[in-house]
């Protein structure tokens, strides 16, 4: 088993760049072999916000864009993804991370412990320590 941890320079506000950056990586770490892809924390969207408005404008639900093209990637060249990003669930923002492999979305985690300006936009996680099931462990 070949983990990647991918690290990406991710700019506020820059959605679609952003994910197609990180997606490039994707590609180029399983070329080289790698089955589980590690993203950055909020790498959808950038990490330093000017207002919790910012930030919420920035965000989306789980089902949304980011997460959804992570999942396309995952099903079409069959490995698995975790990518940290900025949730919108309801009038709630959370610093997040999905979970997704060949068969589709497999879990998710908001962030439980927020630290120093993260409390101004994000609620700590509601989902506890989530621990997935996979083929391999």
């Amino acid at each position: 088993m070949t983990v990647a941890a991918l690290q990406t320079r991710a700019v506020t506000g820059e959605t679609k760049a952003n994910v197609g950056a990180a997606l490039e990586a994707v590609h180029a770490a399983i070329d080289a072999g790698a089955q589980v892809l590690v993203l950055p924390e909020l790498g959808n969207s950038g990490y330093m916000f000017d207002s919790r408005a910012e930030a919420f404008a920035l965000a989306e639900p789980i089902d949304g864009p980011t997460v959804s093209r992570w999942a396309q990637v995952a099903r079409d060249r069959k490995v698995r993804i975790c990518g940290g990003f900025t949730e919108r669930d309801g009038g709630r923002l959370f610093n997040s991370a999905a979970l997704v492999g060949p068969h589709g979305p497999i879990g998710r985690y908001g962030k439980l412990h927020l630290w120093d300006e993260e409390k101004l936009f994000f609620e700590p996680g509601n989902l506890g320590l989530p621990v997935f099931d996979l083929p391999f462990g």
